[in-house]
């Protein structure tokens, strides 16, 4: 749960993985990100790039947080470059 216009904080959390990665690219550095437990479901892929060093993600203690394909891949299929993915119509 959350809202991307959130703070992104324990009692304000964000609701997904890129608006995380956008607040902690402006943040100073170092900080971690904690993803809560659920399934983050990935419209777009997420891309880390050189300006995301210094950033740590990782779970919230003693939770999963899964990301997925908003999409379901066939078993098996590949789209682009072998990564099971593909874009909402």
């Amino acid at each position: 749960s959350g809202t991307d216009s959130a703070a992104g904080t324990e009692r304000a959390p964000l609701k997904t993985i890129a608006r995380a990665r956008d607040l902690a690219r402006e943040a100073e550095k170092p900080v971690t990100v904690h993803l809560r437990g659920g399934q983050y479901l990935l419209g777009d892929p997420v891309v880390f790039g050189v300006q995301d060093g210094g950033v740590t993600d990782q779970a919230y203690r003693g939770e999963a947080p899964v990301a997925t394909p908003a999409v379901p891949v066939p078993w098996g299929s590949r789209v682009g470059s072998g990564w099971p993915y593909r874009r909402r119509p």
